[in-house]
């Protein structure tokens, strides 16, 4: 499939066992919303662009954690992210595929996210924040 990173592939690979179903289905999910989102490693993570970042993931010992760069103002992220967390970036930890959040709230707040981005980026450069 395009816009695949082989780094992103490295990183699932080296996931521990229970992370790399989690880890394959977010990038599924990220695709599925945005069929051109662009894949790219920031901050040792991978993460998923378009007209800037869109989102990231993150393996650890014992669970992942998805977040969403403008969840702040992506009212769908509300539904998927940690109450707590949304005060600040935004993010979701995940310790097996039962904690997934559903398919269709993770691709409606990847779709608003993308929407924002692209938004901002037809704006002349004087006017964006």
């Amino acid at each position: 499939m395009k816009n695949r990173d082989p780094r992103i592939d490295a990183y699932i690979e080296n996931a521990a066992d229970f992370a790399r179903p989690i880890l394959e289905k977010i990038r599924a999910w990220y695709h599925a919303a945005c069929p051109d989102i662009e894949e790219d490693i920031k901050w040792s993570s991978p993460c998923f662009c378009k007209e800037g970042i869109v989102g990231g993931m993150a393996a650890f010992k014992k669970h992942v954690t998805i977040g969403f760069w403008r969840s702040k103002e992506v009212e769908e992220a509300a539904k998927i992210l940690d109450k707590q967390s949304l005060a600040s970036f935004g993010s979701l930890r995940i310790e097996s595929m039962k904690d997934l959040p559903k398919a269709a709230d993770f691709k409606a707040a990847v779709k608003k996210a993308v929407a924002l981005n692209l938004e901002q980026a037809a704006l002349p450069k004087a006017k964006r924040k």
